[in-house]
């Protein structure tokens, strides 16, 4: 099955404030080479996704303008100048940069998102759904929004993304990758997965 990834975008989510890890997400060392956000750019990117926003809270986007990423040129950076309004506000404000695409919707806080994971979601879409990748039972990221699912969330009065969801179809895909149920939220758990104290 050929997939046309023009007609897919990504939403990257890193408004928070990372209160528990002291340290912007986005900007933790995956390798030697890249950090969390490029790393998660290379990805897509590759994938053959070129649509993506980025949306981040007012310390980072004017950190980013001072010192940008690797991919930043083509990615839209999006200031979200009121990330307590939550998750869901941070999503409408990428959506809006896209019509007529399916959205993956994509958390900072997990950088082991994968090529042949974006390909397995994509393969599975179907009209008014969304698809949402499991590993033994339990719903991982990123999430697949259908376009029209997308479309209908930059209108909906839900105060959180399930909420905003519950009217669509999903679809669950069982795969054997467990990185999809990581969250990387603590210099803890950066330690578990990265085997190291210097997140930067």
């Amino acid at each position: 099955m050929s997939i046309n990834y023009t007609k897919h975008a990504v939403v990257i989510l890193s408004a928070g404030f990372s209160a528990r890890m002291g340290y912007h997400k986005a900007l933790l060392k995956f390798n030697n080479e890249l950090n969390f956000i490029e790393k998660i750019t290379a990805t897509y990117i590759n994938t053959g996704i070129t649509s993506i926003s980025l949306v981040v809270n007012s310390e980072l986007y004017h950190y980013l303008l001072n010192k940008p990423f690797k991919q930043q040129h083509l990615v839209i950076l999006i200031e979200n100048k009121t990330p307590e309004k939550g998750r869901l506000h941070s999503l409408k404000l990428g959506i809006q940069q896209f019509k007529n695409q399916a959205v993956f919707i994509q958390n900072i806080d997990n950088p082991f998102v994968t090529q042949n994971l974006l390909k397995t979601l994509s393969q599975q879409l179907l009209e008014n759904s969304f698809v949402n990748p499991s590993y033994k039972g339990k719903g991982g990221h990123p999430i697949l929004l259908d376009k029209n699912v997308a479309q209908a969330i930059l209108s909906s009065k839900s105060e959180t993304l399930k909420e905003a969801l519950s009217d669509f179809h999903k679809i669950k895909v069982e795969v054997a990758d467990a990185n999809i149920l990581v969250n990387i939220n603590s210099k803890e758990d950066y330690r578990e997965y990265f085997g190291s104290n210097e997140s930067r």
